[in-house]
């Protein structure tokens, strides 16, 4: 390959003696702007058997979609998850997860098979893996059953809840606002960190005051949401109590605690998780919400 070609390796799989490298090549700019990549492997050690090493457009290790290659690969070498990940680039983790799903959902891999390292490269739990998967009424106690016992029922953020604080009325438009909350998406300085773009529970206080009490599949729409109901001019069909309390609280300083409760594919396990944590975060706080929701 010339030098000056942008050569990126992507994924490299580690054993004894050597290992195998996936590389991606950039190529140029479709007529959308959108990047185009060659992806290649090479194989080295193993005891793996491969063609020879080298990079070549009519190489059978030569895709020109991520996808296609990793199903080749796991195809020609079924053994690579339960040897090292050393390297997962971030722009490939959701490929890599829906794959070993899929493969778990076939019975072609056991859950128990995949390296420990994989799981943290990815970022992902052993759970996220098989949640859809059919219903395991012991596997969904144990979580409930841990979630309480690590005291996270507690809204704190030593109990792990991230939290962020703000007026609504500090902010012009929703445009400003959402880049406000952008800038806020980040680790905070009690070391705590909790995506605003993934699924979980968020609740609203104002001191010890609970106002609200609810669940996502992608907070931010959901803080999008409600600062949306504390400047509505009209009273709207649909979410007239939603404008009623925040409406009420558009000038005070929230204080607004979330956590990640995410299964990275929004499944019915996933969202029942997060329905019954909601549910028993509003038995515990009793936001002011229920009271207004219960009103005719």
């Amino acid at each position: 390959m010339k030098n000056n070609v942008d050569i990126v390796p992507v994924l490299e799989i580690l054993a004894e003696g050597d290992g195998l490298v996936v590389t991606r090549i950039f190529l140029g700019r479709d007529k959308y702007n959108q990047p185009e990549y060659l992806f290649h492997w090479e194989v080295s050690g193993m005891g793996l058997e491969d063609d020879e090493p080298g990079f070549s457009t009519l190489s059978e290790n030569t895709y020109t979609s991520m996808q296609d290659l990793l199903e080749a690969l796991i195809k020609k070498y079924p053994e690579i998850f339960i040897l090292y990940a050393n390297l997962i680039h971030k722009d490939y983790r959701l490929s890599i997860i829906k794959l070993i799903r899929k493969l778990i959902q076939k019975g072609e891999l056991k859950i128990n098979e995949l390296n420990e390292i994989w799981l943290e490269k990815l970022n992902v739990s052993k759970y996220e893996l098989t949640a859809n998967a059919p219903f395991d009424a012991e596997e969904f106690a144990k979580f409930i059953h841990d979630f309480v016992h690590q005291n996270r029922i507690d809204i704190s953020e030593i109990k792990g809840w991230d939290l962020k604080n703000y007026t609504h009325s500090d902010f012009e438009n929703i445009r400003e606002f959402s880049k406000f909350l952008d800038r806020l998406n980040k680790r905070n300085a009690n070391g705590v960190f909790c995506d605003i773009n993934k699924a979980g529970v968020y609740a609203y206080f104002i001191g010890d005051k609970c106002l609200y009490i609810g669940k996502a599949k992608r907070i931010k729409d959901r803080l999008l949401a409600h600062y949306k109901s504390a400047h509505l001019k009209i009273i709207p069909k649909r979410g007239k109590k939603h404008k009623k309390l925040f409406n009420r609280y558009i000038n005070d300083r929230l204080d607004v605690y979330h956590i990640c409760i995410d299964d990275k594919y929004e499944s019915k396990t996933g969202e029942l998780f997060r329905k019954t944590i909601e549910g028993m975060l509003q038995l515990k706080y009793e936001p002011e919400f229920e009271q207004i929701n219960y009103e005719k």
